[in-house]
């Protein structure tokens, strides 16, 4: 009876180490973002630097305080500028990561679908379906990390596929791209140049740091990927 109970107990054991290893991590100690920034009605290009600095609660849930600031150049008047673009709010469950408008959630993405599995995402001046094309894993300072590859329907004019990876999020669109609506009016922010909390750091940058104004995107490495299906395979 003992050894029925021992088992019983070293499976539930089993099951809840699983389902904490398998548990996303979203916004940990440390986390930051720097992003490609733009502004539509002014000539300035630079960068945003969006922190995670703790907890909050929305509606009577805990959700992810974060905040961003932008950086860089001012074409017009010939000299640097810095602003202060305000909150950010954001929340994981599971396998999803939503962010906050002001007045509801909207899914960012979510990374248990399988390929041929779809989410509407609500994003700059429209909602696009966005359709997962391929999985896989990306080792980054040594944690394997999933991602998705996505198409977006309709496409934009500048993105008509991104990748989202866990822990880091899109390679393209904001973690808020919502924000095209609200005060931030006259930022563009999108395209990832770095990100880094207390455990990783991956830069999406081909040259240059972090921080600075000009950079060029890279792509993922085919080297460095495994994807389901495999397109050399499957088809």
């Amino acid at each position: 009876m003992r050894s029925n109970h021992f088992r019983h107990f070293t499976l539930l054991l089993i099951v809840i180490h699983a389902a904490i290893a398998n548990a996303q991590v979203w916004c940990p100690p440390g986390a930051v973002w720097h992003h490609n920034y733009a502004a539509v009605s002014a000539p300035l290009v630079g960068v945003v630097r969006t922190e995670c600095i703790g907890d909050t609660v929305i509606q009577g849930e805990t959700a992810k305080l974060m905040h961003a600031t932008a950086s860089g150049y001012d074409w017009l008047l010939g000299g640097t500028f810095q602003s202060d673009l305000g909150s950010v709010i954001t929340k994981a469950n599971a396998d999803q990561v939503s962010f906050w408008d002001g007045s509801d959630w909207f899914l960012l993405y979510d990374l248990g679908l399988p390929v041929g599995g779809q989410w509407l995402l609500v994003c700059y001046l429209d909602a696009f379906v966005l359709t997962v094309t391929a999985t896989g894993l990306k080792l980054v300072d040594g944690v394997p990390l999933r991602y998705s590859v996505v198409s977006l329907d309709p496409p934009l004019p500048w993105l008509a596929s991104d990748t989202v990876i866990e822990r880091i999020g899109f390679k393209s669109i904001y973690v808020h791209p919502y924000n095209y609506f609200n005060s931030w009016s006259v930022w563009v922010s999108r395209e990832l140049r770095c990100y880094e909390d207390n455990e990783i750091a991956y830069s999406a940058l081909l040259q240059g740091t972090c921080d600075f104004t000009l950079g060029v995107l890279e792509d993922l490495p085919d080297g460095e990927l495994t994807i389901t299906p495999n397109p050399g395979t499957e088809g």
